[in-house]
């Protein structure tokens, strides 16, 4: 999780609370912020599995090493607008997802967070076409699709842990990054860039995920408290980061710190075309069929 402001981490602690009101004087949910009991998925999910650890949050683009469930959400522009996002992850093509994630991976997805559109900052230009990305080494999430989709744009996708990624960008390791709005203001990136371009190029879903063979071990009133707990933090959270992604790009636009462009639908649908590497390796990551099923339901089949 990132800083105690983060919308993650007050909705970890909301979850925390309402544990504490149901089970408080059986358990203590104690919650761990900056990346203390892991930076990288394995990390954390091997802790999950192993039992160190019981709950934590990933974003569902990094757990593909673990299971296919949910790689066709990283197809860009599958997702044009959050109300469809959200549709689709809490109706049954969700359940589906869910459940192909739990069988694969042997963990639980108890909650889904939002986690916004991801946009790009970059220190060289304002991107408006695939042709202002061209050469421009952007880091990305060690995701194979979204490493595809900036190689189709003509950039150069370069993997590396978050926790590098600000040393990096102040040293020009990298021209820029892409991330949510929330993450982009709690890192201040805004301070280190001299762009920000809207391209709303995938929708980043903040999973909380636990043991599945834990979660199934404990008694019934613990599984009903966790589950009535995930489902009001993610209510809440999902409500504070949409209010805070709007506060926090109207605060970086004010800082002046950073030259904010938005793009237009046909801007957008320019990069969309030139990623169907990137679909069609989703596809075949995660079963045609599958990933038919889910793009039908986000509007684009």
């Amino acid at each position: 999780m990132g800083s105690e402001t983060h919308p993650a981490s007050l909705g970890a602690m909301r979850f925390a609370e309402e544990i504490h009101e149901r089970i408080g004087d059986e358990v203590e949910v104690q919650i761990f912020l900056n990346g203390v009991l892991g930076t990288i998925p394995d990390q954390q999910i091997n802790g999950l599995l192993n039992e160190i650890i019981h709950f934590c949050d990933i974003t569902l683009s990094n757990v593909p090493e673990f299971s296919s469930a949910f790689i066709p959400l990283d197809a860009p522009y599958l997702f044009l607008d959050r109300e469809t996002a959200f549709s689709v992850l809490d109706g049954e093509v969700g359940d589906m997802m869910r459940q192909r994630y739990e069988e694969e991976s042997g963990i639980r997805l108890i909650a889904v967070f939002d986690h916004g559109f991801r946009h790009v900052t970059n220190s060289r230009n304002p991107i408006y076409t695939p042709g202002d990305i061209q050469g421009l080494n952007i880091r990305t999430l060690a995701n194979n699709i979204h490493m595809e989709a900036f190689s189709s744009f003509g950039a150069l996708p370069t993997v590396m842990a978050f926790g590098e990624v600000m040393t990096a960008l102040q040293q020009g390791t990298v021209d820029g990054q892409e991330n949510s709005i929330s993450t982009i203001w709690d890192a201040n990136m805004h301070e280190m860039q001299n762009y920000l371009s809207m391209t709303s190029h995938v929708y980043g879903f903040l999973g909380v995920h636990m043991s599945a063979a834990y979660y199934h071990s404990l008694p019934e009133h613990w599984r009903v408290a966790i589950d009535e707990a995930a489902a009001i933090a993610e209510a809440y959270q999902r409500e504070i980061a949409y209010r805070d992604s709007v506060a926090a790009l109207q605060y970086i636009e004010e800082s002046g710190l950073i030259q904010i462009n938005h793009l237009t639908h046909e801007q957008m649908m320019a990069f969309r075309d030139l990623s169907q590497s990137a679909w069609e390796l989703a596809a075949a990551q995660s079963g045609q069929e599958y990933f038919d099923t889910i793009a039908a339901e986000a509007g684009v089949r």
